[in-house]
């Protein structure tokens, strides 16, 4: 689930996951409850499942699996179609030399900015079974991406405020490298 920060008060009833493109890439992404119908999405999705950070998904009203998050379990609707698409666009930059207080720092940075990020090589590939059951101890084969190992999404509404981010992070983070900054997928605004 998407740290909670300024106070920011969530419960079962606010947060849900949706999983994307069920019957595609079936990511499975975290969202804020608009209302029984629909969801918005608060992850930078990976590319292939061709949705956006603040997408909102109407999904189906039946949960199919959950996912556990800080020791509470939160259900996972699938989507039925894109309901309205984000303004922010996707952006994915190769990332060396990141450490925990670098992108707790760049977390900060994208705050400030109106901007958020994703660090893909911390996503976890469940089996089908996983994915739509809850995934606890299970005897399967999962995927293991390393294509994502070093990248980071960044969803932002305009390029220049994504370079921006990385550069004012670079500035505070001199030992980080970082690969030219590419759109992967477009907003509505661009």
């Amino acid at each position: 689930m998407p740290d909670q920060s300024e106070g920011e008060v969530t419960t079962q009833e606010s947060w849900a996951c949706v999983r994307l493109v069920p019957e595609g890439t079936a990511e499975v992404v975290w969202g804020k409850r608009i209302d029984p119908a629909r969801i918005c999405i608060m992850n930078v999705t990976l590319p292939d499942s061709d949705r956006l950070y603040g997408d909102i998904i109407l999904n189906d009203g039946a949960p199919e699996g959950t996912r556990i998050s800080r020791g509470e379990e939160f259900p996972v609707f699938n989507e039925l179609k894109v309901w309205k698409r984000s303004d922010y666009s996707t952006y994915h930059v190769e990332v060396t030399g990141a450490t925990a207080e670098s992108k707790s720092n760049l977390e900060s940075f994208c705050n400030e900015a109106g901007l958020h990020f994703e660090d893909w090589g911390t996503i976890r590939r469940l089996c089908a079974a996983c994915s739509r059951g809850n995934p606890g101890a299970h005897d399967c084969v999962s995927d293991s991406d390393a294509e994502f190992a070093t990248r980071f999404g960044i969803a932002a509404r305009t390029f220049e405020s994504a370079a921006k981010l990385l550069v004012d992070w670079r500035e505070l983070e001199p030992d980080i490298s970082c690969s030219f900054l590419e759109l992967v997928l477009c907003g509505v605004s661009q």
